[in-house]
């Protein structure tokens, strides 16, 4: 069995139009733009999602050792089948990768923010309401921050984190052209919870119950960074970690559905790295809190999956060492060990986890069994990539 691809013209005139015709404040925004992110892979940007209509996923290809010839691709599933389609939006370049989130409330609406690479300087978007179909293009005033939850949607509401001046949340209602700044590194530092924390980097954004939720960086050791707008003003929204006073705790991912919000916190301190997951029934509700989980290297990728389970990759470099995964509240992680050779991200998938295998431009799936061994199935795909290029 061979993945569809599958390409949108319009949607790729739609984009280069876009680019072509915001050229003029892309320059703007390239004179205060920081340079590209500050290694050659993308840690933490890939990862993989699942609706009611079906899973997504995010998956770096190519020459994964050179930056300029790895191309980050979007594919599709639609639930009940097998068979993942290409779906990434056309004309832009993706060899910075995306940061991307389910529009809550539309169903098969994707917003895909283009993280800058070489001379692009700011961050096009694009988003769907078709399951990749056809893609709408839009831009942002400067680039965005380097997280995987650097853009969330809901009901028309587009949020997104963006560089300029030093780390801004910008909103967009109706159009993904037109932004307006609502909260900085500095006014959220400048709060009484902005305080306890030591804000110093934003790093995720969600749309909880209608309402803007950051997650950010803190270098107070010990404290959660999650803050929300409640009546115009930004209150901490964070949860209560044991036995994490000595860590560095950044919140990695922040997401929203039906069943809550979900927050994945990362802990460095002393040598070691912990992963703990947060859930949350609604948003003025209490969390749950995992047990951490201790790892080595990096986070590779994530996946989040129906009934509030969570995958985490992590790896040495662009090499998967490890998928950790919890089935929700009150539940033990489990560790499946080295997943096959070329693991770039792990779905769930019929009750368990599939990892997707990348070769160049060459990926195949895998299947975890119940023995915990896994098994190539005969789903492959072949993206043509032309290396050396932009797109």
């Amino acid at each position: 069995m061979t993945w569809a691809l599958r390409r949108t013209a319009t949607g790729a005139a739609a984009l280069v139009a876009c680019v072509a015709l915001t050229s003029a404040a892309g320059a703007r925004a390239a004179s205060a733009a920081p340079p590209d992110a500050p290694s050659a892979r993308a840690a933490g940007l890939e990862q993989t999602w699942e609706t009611p209509q079906g899973t997504w996923a995010v998956v770096a290809m190519g020459r994964l050792e050179s930056r300029l010839n790895t191309f980050w691709q979007l594919f599709f599933r639609p639930v009940g089948t097998t068979r993942w389609s290409l779906v990434t939006p056309p004309g832009v370049a993706s060899n910075g990768g995306f940061s991307a989130d389910p529009a809550a409330g539309q169903s098969g609406a994707v917003i895909a923010g283009f993280q800058p690479s070489k001379h692009l300087h700011y961050s096009p978007l694009a988003e769907t309401t078709d399951r990749g179909r056809h893609w709408r293009a839009g831009i942002l005033p400067s680039a965005l921050v380097f997280a995987a939850d650097a853009v969330a949607a809901d009901s028309g509401t587009v949020l997104a984190l963006v560089r300029a001046d030093g780390g801004a949340l910008v909103r967009a209602d109706g159009s993904i052209t037109r932004w307006s700044t609502v909260a900085t590194v500095a006014t959220l530092g400048s709060t009484a919870a902005g305080r306890a924390c030591r804000v110093s980097a934003l790093s995720a954004v969600v749309v909880a119950g209608g309402t803007p939720e950051v997650g950010t960086d803190c270098a107070k050791p010990g404290a959660v960074g999650l803050f929300r707008e409640v009546r115009g003003r930004w209150v901490s929204s964070a949860p209560r970690l044991a036995g994490g006073g000595s860590s560095k705790l950044d919140v990695v991912r922040l997401w929203s559905d039906a069943g809550g919000t979900t927050a994945l916190i990362e802990g460095r301190g002393a040598g070691k790295s912990s992963l703990v997951v947060a859930w949350r029934r609604s948003p003025a509700g209490r969390w749950t809190v995992s047990a951490p989980v201790t790892f080595t290297g990096d986070v590779l990728s994530t996946a989040t999956g129906t009934g509030s389970s969570v995958a985490v990759v992590t790896s040495a470099g662009w090499r998967a060492h490890a998928v950790e995964s919890i089935a929700g509240p009150d539940r033990r992680w489990r560790s499946t060990g080295r997943p096959p050779a070329g693991t770039q991200a792990v779905a769930f998938a019929l009750g368990g986890l599939e990892a997707l295998a990348v070769h160049g431009g060459r990926a195949s799936v895998w299947q975890l069994g119940a023995s915990g061994r896994w098994h190539e199935t005969s789903g492959r795909v072949t993206v043509p990539i032309a290396y050396g290029s932009s797109t």
